[in-house]
């Protein structure tokens, strides 16, 4: 029980709600700033809410707008321990979710059950994915590995006047027509968006808590500067899934904008080539 519950008779749930509802605020603050301890954040909020079993009775409350919020919250939630490399917590989640798609589907016979279902083997075939190659140590023991930016994987760099640029701004398209993807997040985007960041300066133990009870909230500090100006400590990206031409211009043009004078932009673009099946002149000769 906590205060919630007795002093403002808000039901499991409804505290779930909330805390869910925050995990994912951090979630965006993650996608808006590039700043990777945001994510810990979220994460805490949504490991609290399975730990302390927020949503274990909504099944009984009979409302299937419930459940499905229930199933959003798997979702995001295994979004956030992808992101951080949790991967045996994710197989975990996702039999769990598999199981709530399966309840939620013979309780309300719901007419989004296709959707969810497709949420579902869309996670089961991006799990396969990012798992089909393994490293493992002498004693065949599986080797935890890192995509982000670390003191052992980024050695320092000394700038000479040549030098003079710094990564701010990062575009990652995703635009092929066939490839495995979750939540407007294919593969190569994954795996990039990681590439590119730096591992968070906080103290692991009190980035890992499970629980964001008794803690202060996370605060960003100010970067050491680079030439006078202020460094950001991850450049910012746009993640842009399958988008429009227009969408493409929008965004470049967005972040050309926010580039200081010393800045550069780097654009990753996977897509399918266009090959032409018109054979010109001189191909026939």
């Amino acid at each position: 029980m906590t205060i919630l519950d007795t002093k403002y008779g808000l039901k499991r749930w409804q505290i779930g709600e909330i805390a869910s509802k925050i995990g994912q605020l951090y979630y965006h603050y993650y996608l808006r700033t590039s700043e990777t301890s945001y994510l810990h954040e979220a994460y805490s909020f949504y490991a609290a809410i399975r730990g302390r079993a927020y949503y274990s009775r909504a099944a009984k409350e009979d409302r299937s707008d419930l459940m499905v919020k229930k199933l959003r919250y798997y979702a995001r939630f295994i979004v956030v321990c992808l992101l951080l490399n949790k991967m045996k917590l994710v197989r975990e989640l996702v039999q769990e979710l598999d199981a709530q798609i399966a309840d939620y589907a013979s309780t309300y016979e719901p007419e989004d059950q296709v959707e969810w279902n497709l949420v579902l083997d869309e996670i089961k075939g991006f799990v396969k994915a990012e798992s089909a190659v393994g490293v493992l140590h002498a004693d065949s023991n599986p080797v935890i590995l890192t995509h982000r930016l670390g003191p052992l994987t980024s050695p320092p760099i000394e700038r000479s006047s040549p030098m003079c640029l710094t990564l701010q701004e990062i575009l990652i398209i995703g635009n092929c027509a066939d490839q495995v993807k979750f939540s407007e997040l294919s593969v190569d985007m994954f795996r990039m968006l990681q590439t590119l960041e730096r591992e968070p300066r906080d103290d692991p133990q009190h980035i890992h808590d499970a629980s964001p009870a008794g803690r202060l909230p996370f605060r960003p500090g100010p970067y050491p500067p680079e030439n006078g100006m202020p460094r950001r400590d991850n450049p910012h990206k746009y993640l842009l899934y399958k988008p429009t031409y227009s969408q493409v211009q929008v965004f470049l043009a967005s972040g050309f904008k926010e580039l200081p004078a010393n800045g550069a932009l780097l654009l990753y673009l996977s897509a399918d080539g266009c090959f032409s099946t018109v054979k010109h002149p001189e191909e026939s000769k």
